[in-house]
């Protein structure tokens, strides 16, 4: 994944998945590269990707914009800042959860 100049996420469009945030999604975070995410522009994976401009959104319905999308980063017309994601990989998350419990029973 590190050696790929984008990675793609296909979410869809089905409301079962309008609040999930897939493991996968963590693994392409870790890997520092821009993710272009083909899914419906109010799911919780589309606010965290544009939230944390880690990658691109785009609907489903729009091969265009998946194009658009591609171009952009092939282009260099998106920078992608590596940093950006560094919060929300599972090590961050990781060390802030075992940072909170070290404080939790280290307190008095």
């Amino acid at each position: 994944m590190k050696g790929a100049d984008a990675l793609l996420y296909i979410g869809g469009a089905d409301p079962e998945n309008r609040r999930n945030l897939p493991s996968k999604l963590y693994d392409y975070i870790g890997a520092g590269r821009p993710i272009i995410a083909i899914v419906d522009l109010d799911f919780r994976v589309a606010d965290l990707i544009r939230e944390q401009d880690i990658g691109i959104v785009v609907p489903p319905e729009s091969p265009e914009d998946v194009r658009d999308a591609i171009e952009r980063i092939r282009n260099g017309d998106y920078r992608y800042d590596p940093v950006k994601g560094d919060e929300l990989t599972r090590e961050r998350s990781n060390a802030v959860y075992t940072d909170a419990l070290d404080r939790l029973l280290t307190s008095e």
